[in-house]
């Protein structure tokens, strides 16, 4: 019998056939009614005359055909595609799952994240090249400093040492000065420890600490000692005593509060400074406003030269702080300016607006420039681009030193919680 569609109209490659789950042969029509030059009567042609189907089982049948056709076409076009094709779904389905999936990226994506929070940054390990804790007398200091200059990779500052110190209630502010200089990858720095502790707790950290052994009996509550109190005092007192020691080693000190971060290295500007001028000491003003820079100089932040005549000059510092029971920063004044603001009194004297000597052994100061080292009075505050440094000094209360270094993005410190009881240090904007 003959037909209206042919075998070859369903496919040309066999080759294919055995990959079918299912190949429908079929002896329909895939052509439609209309243009097929044998059918374009509406009734079958290879029907004898007369034996006419119904016209509606007819269009029912061609119907059915037509499906079953478009079937097996789709099964065999599924059997020509690659296999990765087959497993995507086909060409066609691929962009659309690929932008479905897209989709619902950005969506967990604006879901999960926080606009407001900035994005984690690396944090820094707080380590140094030269680590380690030691406890003892003048001579075990002597061995500490000029081990870590001897370990320094800087040959124009091999004499120069950085020197912290602080007791355990300071820990904190202590190790976020110390990513400051980590952060500026300075390593010549050795941490004063004023109190068991505080050692204890740096040298579980592996930060280079020391302990004097006139401390090492002495234990300290996790308290802030109040500024102008008897143990603040004391503690000034012990501070200059220390850097006594390290000038009497032959080391320049660049000593330096808790309480600063450090933009920049100051120590070849501050080393350049002295050997201009051939002053002993280069020492941060704390004058407010318009008031002339050494009507107060700033005991937390100064370069001492390791110089018989500043030796000196130190040990009438201690002296005058223990005799008249003083601050190391009045005593500074007393023993240099001749006064602390409006008092006078004291050795030293007051040369033009920015020196002071102590006349004694003709020690000699000189202030900084407060627009590159400003104090913590006023407008010091807001940050220029020059600022070598930001110092929180004047504000008494430690918890309120940290806000107000968190403010100004000068509080770099953050703790690991991997592992348990390290920290890291966050390089600030």
């Amino acid at each position: 019998m003959e037909h209206c569609d042919t075998a070859a109209d369903v496919s040309d490659d066999a080759s294919f056939v055995p990959r079918l789950p299912l190949i429908i042969e079929t002896n329909f029509d895939t052509t439609p009614v209309d243009h097929h030059p044998r059918c374009a009567q509406g009734v079958d042609a290879a029907q004898p005359a007369g034996m006419a189907e119904p016209k509606s089982w007819t269009r029912s049948a061609r119907a059915r055909s037509h499906r079953i056709v478009e079937d097996s076409r789709s099964q065999v076009s599924y059997a020509r595609r690659s296999p990765r094709a087959r497993s995507l779904g086909g060409a066609e389905g691929t962009p659309i799952r690929v932008m479905v999936a897209v989709v619902f990226v950005i969506a967990l994506v604006v879901l999960c994240v926080d606009p407001s929070r900035p994005p984690k940054a690396r944090l820094a390990p707080l380590r140094f090249a030269h680590s380690g804790a030691s406890v003892g007398g003048d001579d075990e200091l002597n061995r500490s400093l000029h081990a870590i200059l001897s370990s320094s990779n800087n040959v124009s500052l091999a004499s120069t040492i950085i020197l912290v110190a602080g007791t355990f209630s300071y820990r904190f502010m202590i190790l976020n000065f110390l990513c400051g200089l980590r952060l500026l990858a300075i390593e010549e720095v050795l941490v004063l420890a004023m109190d068991k502790d505080l050692f204890l707790f740096l040298q579980r950290l592996d930060v280079p600490v020391f302990l004097h052994n006139d401390f090492a009996a002495k234990n300290s509550v996790d308290r802030e000692v109040q500024f102008g109190s008897t143990e603040f005092v004391n503690i000034s007192k012990a501070k200059t005593a220390l850097v006594v020691k390290a000038l009497q080693a032959g080391v320049d000190v660049l000593f330096s509060d808790a309480d600063i971060f450090w933009f920049r290295d100051p120590r070849l500007y501050l080393a350049a400074h002295l050997n201009r001028s051939q002053y002993d000491i280069a020492i941060q003003s704390d004058a407010k406003g318009r008031e002339p820079p050494n009507i107060n100089v700033c005991s937390g932040f100064y370069l001492v030269r390791s110089r018989e005549s500043s030796i000196w000059a130190f040990k009438a510092i201690v002296n005058f702080e223990m005799t008249n029971s003083m601050s190391e920063q009045k005593s500074f004044n007393f023993v240099f300016c001749g006064g602390f603001k409006n008092r006078k009194g004291g050795p030293g004297m007051r040369i033009g607006a920015r020196r002071c000597q102590y006349r004694k052994h003709n020690s000699t100061l000189l202030t900084l420039d407060r627009d590159l080292f400003p104090n913590g009075s006023g407008d010091d505050h807001q940050k220029k681009s020059r600022q070598f440094l930001f110092h929180a000094n004047y504000i008494g209360n430690l918890s309120s030193k940290i806000a107000l270094m968190t403010e100004h993005d000068t509080w770099s410190l953050r703790k690991f919680k991997k592992p348990v009881g390290q920290f890291g240090c966050h390089r600030p904007a």
